[in-house]
């Protein structure tokens, strides 16, 4: 059984992506069933903490946009989280 922190921080990005695998499922649901009137979201909130600049903060944001032209590529068939959370201390 794993207890230290960094299994605690593996636990917590762990826990986003699976959030954000969420949120992928229902926007796609919501807009192919037409259920999302514009196509345009945005969403944003910021952390009023930084541990890379000490009076930073960390901005997260969550934007979609229509494309006239879609081509996938094999990182749109399974995004995951770029980064690793830092240990708790």
């Amino acid at each position: 059984m794993c207890i230290s922190s960094t299994c605690a921080a593996d636990r917590g990005l762990d826990r986003i992506e699976e959030l954000l695998q969420e949120l992928r499922r229902e926007v796609t649901a919501a807009v192919m069933a037409g259920k999302i009137t514009s196509e345009a979201l945005d969403f944003a909130f910021a952390v009023p903490h930084s541990k890379t600049f000490p009076k930073g903060a960390v901005m997260c944001v969550f934007r979609a946009r229509p494309v006239s032209e879609y081509r996938p590529s094999p990182n749109d068939l399974s995004p995951r989280l770029v980064g690793k959370l830092a240990p708790q201390t």
